[in-house]
């Protein structure tokens, strides 16, 4: 799966994340395992997370 993909999934799973109950909450986890391939921690704050910076490309030369 592309990270750009990952991204969007994760965006996605936020917005319920954010509004879902526990055992809903569960659910988005055992999902975030299974399909992003993430640990159970990493998932939890995947989802707890905000929205990710977009960065801005390095100047060429900048390293």
């Amino acid at each position: 799966m592309s990270q750009s993909t990952k991204r969007e999934v994760l965006a996605k799973w936020r917005r319920a994340y954010a509004r879902a109950g526990r055992i809903y909450k569960g659910q988005l986890l055992d999902q975030a395992v299974a399909l992003l391939g993430y640990h159970r921690k990493a998932a939890i704050r995947a989802l707890r997370a905000g929205p990710l910076a977009q960065r801005a490309p390095c100047p060429p030369g900048a390293g």
